[in-house]
């Protein structure tokens, strides 16, 4: 411990009386360990970290296929949910939940405002083992027709628009011209399904109108029973799929009909799991850029400290203790260049969250313990990768030259040319995977936006109308939309 402490207070004197080198340095690390912490960040928080609701591994995703239109994941009808419920085993709870609808909100508190719903079925969130911040969830019996007249805020909406009042529980708002009630208020963070929602209502069903076996709208998320794997479930389902193919053969004997679980943490993540990985490849390719490029910052100070290095030899230095020292500096150097890069980090992760508003679990995207620990792990392994070159260099030295005036044999010499030269052809190796994977990716989305749809877009517009059910019956919508389009 004598020793290290020693080395790391003389590593860190040689640093100070080189400015230059060791701004350049931390910076070229820096960059490289910052950009691969925020990339880290975001697969840890997605990809990696279970998921922050009871028991997770549990929960299932349910989906319907069919085959014979290479439909691998279709959502499910009403009539099907109930049938799940009533008939299925392998699950101690079914839920259903549909996502991303448009409601208009007014009350008292400002001026009205287009909000995100979610609906879900009235046991979703004692499913999922989600308390609500303050106030409660939905109540059984609340996701029927004529007692769905009640909503739960998203914490951003409560803080933004409710300013974070208490009291807000039991206060009547207006969505779609409909009285509701406030009767609870998310846990910050929540989100669910990919797409952060302001408010959550019940999915209001109809026992006397279950609905088109056809429409398919739900999204149906399931907890194992006690014992049961979800193979068990999935031979269960697929019991279930045969039994409705020949209960109701208009609607599924045609399609190859069938119904699908998936861990619910897979489900949720699969679409983000391919571009996050080819990111966290790319900035590794950006760090092995910068550890061959400090390597070799590194390997030009070393012609400079032959002679000191050759002075501790002949003063009873081992080759190992000399090694030692060298890649001590070099990690202290390192986690200099960490600590750089965290702080850049912070910032980046910041600016990777509000540009991922469609990623699946961004609000979990953060610079946590686990993180910060691979940062300083990959700190110390990169401190050694680019010291190694310049300490197995120097501890190889001959001391009789070393000592000599302006002494490197031509041997010596050529050794330490071709290890610059191997780390620059690396450099460039690295540098020319970037840009070939840069260019695939631009073409790709320039070609994406160049695809023919097959009509005129010029001067084309779209836009999207919401019209509340209460106020615009279906002989009024009709109405509506006519008029509208004679007056366009």
């Amino acid at each position: 411990m004598h020793n290290l402490m020693q080395d790391i207070r003389y590593g860190l004197r040689l640093l100070w009386k080189s400015p230059s080198f060791t701004l350049v340095a931390v910076i070229s690390i820096a960059l490289g360990i910052g950009a691969t912490t925020v990339i880290f960040s975001a697969v840890n928080g997605v990809l990696l970290s279970p998921l922050r609701y009871h028991e997770p591994e549990k929960l299932v995703a349910v989906w319907g296929a069919f085959k014979a239109a290479d439909l691998d994941k279709n959502w499910i009808s009403e009539p099907e949910f109930h049938d799940f419920q009533r008939d299925l085993h392998s699950f101690s709870n079914i839920e259903a939940y549909s996502q991303g609808g448009g409601l208009n909100l007014s009350s008292s508190s400002g001026e009205p405002l287009r909000v995100t719903a979610n609906a879900s079925t009235a046991n979703f969130f004692q499913m999922l083992g989600i308390q609500p911040l303050i106030g409660r969830a939905f109540a059984p019996g609340e996701d029927q027709i004529g007692r769905d007249n009640v909503v739960l805020l998203s914490y951003s909406l409560w803080k933004n628009r409710f300013a974070s009042e208490r009291n807000v529980v039991g206060q009547s708002i207006t969505l779609d011209s409909k009285p509701t009630t406030v009767i609870g208020v998310l846990p910050p963070g929540f989100q669910f399904g990919g797409k952060k929602a302001d408010v959550w209502v019940p999915i209001g069903f109809d026992p006397a109108k279950p609905g088109n076996r056809g429409s398919h709208y739900l999204r149906v998320v399931a907890r194992l029973g006690s014992g049961v794997t979800l193979n068990q479930a999935q031979s269960e389902l697929q019991s279930e799929a045969q039994r409705l193919t020949k209960v109701y053969p208009a609607n599924y004997a045609n399609g190859g009909f069938g119904l699908e679980a998936y861990q619910l943490k897979s489900d949720l993540v699969q679409d983000a799991r391919t571009p996050l990985l080819v990111l966290l490849a790319a900035v590794g390719c950006l760090l092995l850029i910068a550890t061959a490029n400090v390597a070799n910052l590194l390997l030009s100070r070393a012609a400079q400290r032959e002679k000191e290095i050759g002075v501790r030899a002949a003063l009873g230095a081992s080759r190992l203790r000399i090694m030692s020292q060298l890649l001590t500096e070099g990690v202290t150097l390192s986690v200099l260049g960490c600590v750089v890069g965290v702080a850049l980090a912070y910032w980046g992760v910041e600016a990777l969250m509000r540009l991922s508003t469609s990623v699946p679990r961004a609000d979990e995207i953060k610079l946590d313990g686990n993180v910060l620990l691979f940062s300083v792990a990959m700190s110390i392994v990169t401190g050694i990768l680019f010291a190694l070159a310049p300490a197995l260099h120097l501890a190889k030295a001959s001391m009789h030259d070393a000592l000599k005036e302006g002494g490197r044999s031509n041997t010596a010499g050529k050794v330490h040319q071709r290890t610059r030269n191997g780390l620059a052809a690396a450099e460039v190796g690295l540098a020319l995977v970037l840009l070939v994977g840069a260019g695939l990716l631009i073409r790709s989305f320039y070609r994406m936006l160049d695809v023919e749809p097959g009509f005129k877009t010029s001067h084309l517009l779209t836009f999207r109308i919401s019209l509340p059910p209460e106020k615009y019956k279906e002989a009024q919508s009709s109405e509506f939309f006519r008029r509208a389009i004679e007056r366009v």
